[in-house]
């Protein structure tokens, strides 16, 4: 990986970040690996998931070559999943 490629990345990173601050009322999206940490699942559990169009999974949108999730749905379909409450 060359040097450019880890600055855009980085920020990137960074933009995602605050992006919400600044725009307040705007639904958050989270990348696949974001929404991996957040879950608890792995990554891999998501990109299959999709590559085989499976049910359980959370809404997402392809944006360009990059999927995205809305956080508030990542959450709903988590809290679809809660068992014992």
């Amino acid at each position: 990986m060359d040097i450019n490629t880890v600055v855009r990345d980085l920020v990137r990173e960074e933009v995602q970040k605050i992006l919400p601050s600044l725009l307040p009322g705007r639904e958050e999206y989270l990348s696949t690996k974001e929404v991996a940490d957040l879950t608890g699942l792995s990554f891999q559990f998501f990109e299959i998931g999709r590559s085989r169009d499976a049910v359980d999974q959370p809404p997402y949108s392809r944006v360009g070559r990059r999927i995205i999730y809305r956080r508030s749905e990542v959450e709903k379909w988590l809290e679809e999943r809660r068992r014992g409450a």
